[in-house]
């Protein structure tokens, strides 16, 4: 499975990471929404999961979530 989790705490991430290993998940970090929306964007199709912090610095999880999904409607 690969996944993109997007979230600003590294203490979460790293939380996160270690069930991500233990199931063999292929797992993809970003900190920021404009990360997140970048890496999305690079192969929409390729993702099986998003994991979104929806209180990110400058851009809301909300807002991104919103603009990731539409990407993936249009393709």
């Amino acid at each position: 499975m690969k996944l993109l989790m997007v979230e600003d705490n590294t203490s979460v991430s790293e939380m996160m990471g270690m069930f991500f290993k233990k199931e063999n998940w292929d797992a993809h970090y970003a900190y920021d929404g404009n990360d997140a929306v970048t890496m999305f964007n690079e192969d929409p199709e390729s993702w099986d999961m998003v994991i979104l912090d929806l209180n990110l610095p400058g851009l809301d999880g909300y807002i991104r979530y919103k603009g990731l999904w539409t990407a993936v409607i249009k393709k």
